[in-house]
């Protein structure tokens, strides 16, 4: 949650709302995006709270293929590493929508 090309203003507020509203669980932020140039994708997440930081290159797919990606990876790690509440949180709705959320 960088801010760039959103309101300053409604990421703070998002934010603010998952630290008040949830903070009992362990917070997931996941990206996914494909280079336009070359055809690669890149998927990540982060874990603020824990400093975790996971980041990988897939090949050759859509930016909605790596956002589903990075949100599988996150759900994947909490499988490895739960039991634990968990919040994954992404900026892409064709992802939730791809994976049944």
């Amino acid at each position: 949650l960088s801010g760039q090309g959103r309101g300053r203003g409604q990421v703070e507020e998002v934010v603010e709302y998952l630290k008040t509203g949830w903070s009992l669980c362990v917070l997931l932020y996941t990206d996914g995006s494909r280079h336009p140039e070359s055809g690669r994708a890149t998927v990540g997440f982060v874990i603020p709270s824990l400093g975790h930081v996971f980041g990988s290159w897939l090949r050759d797919h859509s930016s909605v293929t790596a956002e589903v990606v990075a949100i599988l990876c996150a759900l994947r790690w909490v499988g490895e590493h739960g039991p634990m509440m968990a919040v994954v949180c992404s900026d892409s709705c064709a992802g939730r929508y791809e994976i049944g959320l």
